[in-house]
């Protein structure tokens, strides 16, 4: 006989495995303390605030590295700016630019500096007053597109609230609920939107007209079609709460029509008759029954 058998056999009870685990689960082992000094002082922490502490320094140390590595990358062009600064357009060739095009820059800014040497104060004065205006007018275009820009995205905002109005109205004239009604919804906007692109005023109630008799038509034409490839598999296409509506409603029909339906409404509605009336059908059975 193994231990197994000789323990289930013996006098003490086995503590199953499951109280243990319910046990543990009531009881969770306490969690580690740890000593450290932070700035000087002595804190007490447990395993969870290390973990963590180790995770925030971890992560803040990979975006440290990622930065150092952007920095070191940067640094050539810094030194440059700097450089161009200060004046110095030597490093301008570590750039990269062609000689020739640093020569034709040099030679038109030269050009240019003697010919505003020639000019008169008058001159000079005129075409700071050029290009202050010039200044100011791209400013201001600046302005008026940024203007323009904002009044379109107004009325782009207040036309499609108007659009998200007018829908829900058709709706509720209607008697159609817009939730579960979503492909429905977009197909109305779809509709109205083509017609604001052949600059006509919208209207919702009208595009829900046209969109419900797309519809019909669409599912008339898929319903006779795989109706008449494969009924079954159709009509168990469908939802279940059409169904078994439509199987109701059928059985309901056929009802109606059987002559058995209608003698027993006949007889249903057949008007009772009086005491007097029972009693003496009673003696007129009982008398033939005499009579043999």
């Amino acid at each position: 006989m193994n231990n197994e058998t000789e323990a289930a056999s013996g006098d003490e009870p086995v503590e199953s495995t499951n109280s243990i685990d319910d046990s543990v689960a009531e009881n969770p082992p306490e969690k580690r303390k740890f000593q450290v000094k932070i700035d000087g002082e002595d804190r007490e922490i447990d395993e969870d605030e290390l973990v963590k502490d180790y995770q925030l320094r971890s992560t803040s140390y990979e975006r440290m590295k990622d930065a150092s590595k952007l920095a070191k990358s940067a640094q050539p062009y810094v030194e440059l700016v700097q450089a161009l600064k200060k004046g110095d357009l030597k490093v301008l060739k570590q750039l990269g630019i062609p000689a020739d095009a640093l020569r034709e820059f040099s030679e038109k800014e030269l050009l240019e500096y003697i010919e505003d040497q020639d000019r008169s104060p008058t001159e000079k004065r005129a075409i700071e007053a050029e290009r202050e205006r010039d200044r100011l007018k791209a400013e201001r275009e600046e302005i008026d597109k940024q203007s323009t820009e904002n009044q379109r995205i107004q009325a782009a905002n207040k036309a499609a609230e108007d659009i998200d109005t007018d829908i829900r109205s058709a709706l509720d004239g209607s008697k159609i609920p817009l939730k579960g009604n979503y492909l429905l919804v977009r197909r109305i906007a779809e509709d109205m939107y083509a017609v604001i692109e052949d600059g006509k005023k919208p209207s919702a109630k009208d595009s829900l007209d046209r969109v419900l008799k797309g519809i019909k038509k669409d599912f008339g034409e898929y319903a006779s079609r795989e109706f008449a490839s494969d009924p079954d598999a159709f009509i168990e296409s469908l939802p279940a709460g059409i169904v078994d509506g439509i199987r109701k409603q059928s059985l309901k029909k056929v009802g109606s029509q059987l002559p058995i339906g209608n003698l027993v409404e006949k007889l249903t509605n057949k008007k009772r008759l009086s005491a007097d009336d029972e009693a003496f059908r009673e003696y007129q059975k009982e008398s033939f029954a005499m009579r043999g």
